[in-house]
């Protein structure tokens, strides 16, 4: 009974999601309360995520992009790339390498809200239609957030989740294997294909609430601030991290011990850098996945996961969890998708026998690689306002690429663990 109980509740999520009712962390939250009270999963296990390392992990990394962002530097990177010779083509191919390689190191939501009002701002004052370059500038960030395991906060939470299970965890650079294929995919499909599909639309001559709050003026009035400070931090975290002297949580931490201590970022700064939304929304998630693999919902989908297995062989059971989570990403939200989808995939693996990094790897990318509509990943809806789009814009340009990294994510991934 309790498993009808729990598909009941999460179809009512997915459709408060879908509809846009509530904000994601507010649906997840109140989703996994009702789990408690009504004895789903009990309060310990509902709450596991709020002391997942990955949660903590992600909340640093705020703090250290935070500082990034308040010293200009971003800013006058960006402005260096956007000089306009006439050619757009180039002009855009440059501004999304700049930002895959950028959303590799640093969290790819925040810097999609950071740059959207500059990037904005420089295509009215160039004659060039906002329309043109915001869908660009979102999926040129998911592409690069998936080059390394802090590039989003989905590739660190199904690490968390990896580890949580009792695997050993991802390295900094095992996403790279396919993260960077995928971009070069990526960018290059959007220079060849998809450029021609993006929409031109009419867009409000204001700037919105966001935007004002994001205006490289006032962003630039802090310009500069301990920026070699900043570069070394950053170089050094990512070395201990990649190179596995410590692990991504300790070097995570001695990053942000070293930005408060130069004064680089003020305690108060700190805590108001770090997404609650965000922190909410992943810690829930994690509970409510806890919840369904209690229930018996992951077993009963995992029989029919391994019927296809049967069927069609690992290639078909690989081909199938990446859609069934890129189709619960599109409508609903990536952290949500790979929450559900983690356990699912890993009773498979287990069950044939399979490396589960294979499916974690698998249900990360696929969360990430949203781009068929504004609602799956929060860079797509960060730029839907201020580029007029429209829902259908994401499908005519999104769709081709995401056959196209299916077939990269579940190609690599085979030639990698099978």
């Amino acid at each position: 009974m309790e498993i009808f109980y729990v598909t009941l509740v999460l179809a009512g999520m997915f459709t408060i999601l879908i509809k846009q009712w509530f904000p994601p962390d507010v649906t997840l939250f109140s989703v996994l309360l009702i789990l408690i009270l009504t004895n789903v999963i009990s309060v310990e296990e509902a709450f596991q995520g709020f002391a997942n390392k990955s949660v903590i992990t992600i909340a640093l990394l705020f703090i250290i992009s935070n500082g990034l962002f308040n010293s200009g530097m971003l800013h006058h990177l960006i402005e260096k790339v956007l000089k306009y010779n006439g050619n757009f083509p180039l002009i855009l191919l440059k501004m999304m390498i700049t930002v895959s390689i950028l959303s590799a190191f640093i969290n790819n939501t925040a810097i999609v809200y950071t740059l959207t009002p500059l990037v904005r701002n420089w295509g009215l004052s160039n004659g060039v239609n906002p329309s043109k370059l915001l869908i660009p500038l979102s999926y040129a960030a998911i592409l690069g957030g998936t080059i390394t395991l802090y590039g989003t906060s989905t590739n660190l939470m199904v690490d968390g989740l990896l580890q949580q299970s009792g695997h050993p965890g991802f390295t900094v650079l095992e996403f790279s294997y396919l993260g960077i294929p995928l971009t070069l995919v990526g960018l290059g499909y959007m220079y060849l294909i998809g450029r021609h599909l993006l929409p031109h639309r009419n867009y409000k001559n204001n700037l919105t609430p966001m935007e004002k709050s994001n205006n490289s003026e006032n962003i630039q009035t802090n310009h500069f601030r301990n920026n070699k400070i900043l570069v070394f931090v950053l170089l050094v975290m990512f070395t201990l991290a990649a190179f596995q002297f410590i692990s991504i949580i300790k070097a995570a931490i001695i990053a942000v011990l070293i930005l408060l201590a130069t004064k680089s970022i003020s305690p108060a700064e700190a805590r108001k850098s770090i997404d609650w939304s965000v922190i909410i929304l992943i810690s829930s998630a994690i509970g409510i996945g806890a919840a369904i693999e209690k229930s018996g919902v992951t077993e009963a989908i995992s029989i029919a996961i391994l019927y296809i297995n049967d069927r069609f062989g690992l290639l078909g059971t690989a081909i199938t969890i990446y859609l069934v989570t890129m189709i619960l990403t599109e409508i609903s939200h990536n952290i949500a998708a790979a929450a559900m989808m983690f356990p699912l995939g890993h009773s498979v693996a287990l069950e044939i026998g399979t490396d589960p990094k294979m499916f974690a790897m698998i249900i990360a990318i696929s969360a990430s690689c949203s781009f068929i509509t504004p609602i799956g990943y929060q860079t797509n809806l960060i730029i839907y306002g201020p580029g007029g789009y429209r829902f259908t814009d994401y499908l005519k340009v999104g769709f081709l690429l995401s056959i196209f990294c299916l077939i990269c994510t579940v190609s690599l991934t085979f030639l990698i663990w099978r």
